[in-house]
């Protein structure tokens, strides 16, 4: 009666072992999905970051041709403004003396 337990025995053994390698399947496939679905994620972050940093990168860029085109207008304009308040001081003397002028006259008139 041993060999027919023996026997029984290892049929149950080999369904197990067949369970057991189905399942190992699975999760391998499983795994294997997982993972290519993480390296396709993770590119698509790469790219997505490359297309951010470049936009910045084009951003930068043009903030400093801005920069330095508002430099040179700056630079063409600091003589002029220097030149206008020149003359809006010299035309500030001039009301000064026209007043003076004007009350000399008037105190003349009045004499």
């Amino acid at each position: 009666g041993e060999s027919v337990d023996h026997g029984q025995e290892l049929e149950k053994a080999k369904i197990l072992n067949s369970v057991y390698e189905e399942r190992l399947r699975e999760q391998t496939r499983e795994l294997q999905a997982a993972r290519s679905l993480a390296a396709e994620r993770e590119e698509q972050l790469k790219t997505e970051q490359e297309i951010q940093h470049r936009k910045e990168s084009e951003a930068l860029l043009t903030a400093n041709a801005d920069l330095v085109e508002l430099r040179a207008l700056l630079a063409a304009i600091e003589p002029q403004a220097v030149r206008l308040k020149m003359l809006e001081e010299e035309n500030a003397e001039l009301r000064k003396q026209q007043e003076l002028a004007k009350k000399k006259e008037a105190s003349y008139v009045s004499k």
